[in-house]
C-alpha cells in the first residue's frame, strides 16, 4: 500500500489542509483520480493533487547527500560542518534540506499571495501590466510553465513539503 499526502486545489475549497489517501499502487491512484472517485473531504471537490512527499526510509546512521550548493559562502558551510574541507564536497543531511525547504515555504507564504490555479493567468497579467506587480505563488501544469519560460517570463519552482509536526 502507498500512502499519499493529498490536497484539494479547487477554487471553491477554503481549506488549506492536506489529507492522506491510501492506494494499492500509483495506477490505483491515477485510475481513481481520472474517474472522479477522489474527492476532497472538506469541500467535496475532485481537483485533488499529490503533495510533494519524501520517502519514509529507516536508517541506522545519519543520512547525507552530496549537493551542489551554489551561491552559498563556502566559509559558512565549513563553519557549520556542511562541507568537507578536505575534498570540497558538500554534505547536507536530508533533515537539514527539509528544514531549509520548510523555511523557504514559510517565507513564501508570509510574503506572497496565493493565487492557486490562476497562477499562469496572473503571471501574464502582471507581466503585461494589467495586474499589480506583487509576489505570487500557485499551481501550474508543466506545459504551462514551459510556455511562460518560452515567453521570457522567469519563474521558480520550489518543492512544497509538508510542515514539520
Amino acid at each position: 500500500m502507498i500512502k499519499y499526502n493529498l490536497k484539494c486545489i479547487s477554487d471553491s475549497c477554503n481549506n488549506t489542509n492536506s489529507f492522506d489517501g491510501w492506494f494499492q499502487n500509483i495506477s490505483a491512484f491515477e485510475e481513481q483520480k481520472n474517474s472522479g472517485l477522489l474527492t476532497c473531504p472538506f469541500c467535496g471537490g475532485n481537483e485533488i493533487v499529490k503533495n510533494l512527499m519524501s520517502p519514509s526510509i529507516k536508517s541506522t546512521g545519519k543520512i547525507t547527500k552530496d549537493l551542489h550548493l551554489e551561491n552559498i559562502n563556502e566559509k559558512d558551510l565549513s563553519d557549520k560542518n556542511l562541507i568537507d574541507s578536505k575534498n570540497k564536497k558538500n554534505k547536507v543531511s536530508v533533515n537539514e534540506v527539509h528544514t531549509i525547504l520548510r523555511s523557504i515555504k514559510k517565507e513564501i507564504e508570509k510574503n506572497a499571495e496565493y493565487v492557486g490555479k490562476k497562477f499562469v493567468k496572473e503571471v501574464r497579467a502582471i507581466k503585461s501590466g494589467e495586474a499589480k506587480d506583487r509576489p505570487i505563488y500557485g499551481h501550474a501544469e508543466p506545459k504551462k510553465i514551459e510556455e511562460l519560460k518560452d515567453e521570457g517570463i522567469e519563474i521558480s519552482s520550489v518543492p512544497w513539503i509538508q510542515d514539520d509536526h
